[in-house]
């Protein structure tokens, strides 16, 4: 069984790769690092259009980690990263869709109940992109349990107020 890693690069104005997806198709290695609240500022400073030789991560703050499975590096101050083999690369005008399979995956202790193996939500609150300059925080969850065929045709029997 196989855990597969899907990334949207976009390109820089011009059709240019950026340097992430072409260290990606040249290395066929690479390594996704998901990014909490205490560390979103440095994540979007990393995006800055620094030099090809310039290292934006170290430039930034975040400590370099090797990888268990492949050569790129991880960062250490990261809650999780998955170390991954391209798998395939999908061109399309202006972007790169990357499919990896993960090879290793680092999680951050206290994010994971060690009864469960699941995800601890009140210690892992992720930030994620929406577009542009927008992010969003997991800062409220909330559980919503999947009902068996029979539970839905009765809940669908129930009359509702409304």
């Amino acid at each position: 069984l196989a855990w597969m890693l899907i990334l949207g690069l976009q390109h820089r104005a011009g059709e240019t790769r950026k340097d992430t997806t072409r260290n990606i198709l040249e290395t066929r290695e690479f390594v996704v690092n998901l990014v909490d609240a205490p560390i979103a500022r440095q994540m979007v400073d990393c995006a800055v259009e620094f030099p090809a030789e310039v290292d934006e991560a170290e430039r930034v703050g975040f400590t370099w980690q090797p990888s268990v499975t492949v050569r790129p590096g991880r960062i250490a101050e990261t809650p999780v990263a998955f170390e991954c083999r391209l798998e395939r690369a999908v061109e399309f005008p202006g972007r790169c869709i990357v499919f990896g399979e993960i090879g290793w995956m680092h999680i951050r202790d206290a994010c994971i109940d060690p009864v469960t193996l699941r995800v601890r939500p009140e210690s892992y609150r992720p930030v994620a992109r929406m577009h542009g300059d927008n992010y969003v925080i997991a800062e409220s969850w909330f559980e919503l349990p999947k009902l068996s065929y029979e539970e839905w045709c009765a809940d669908r029997e129930t009359p509702r107020e409304g």
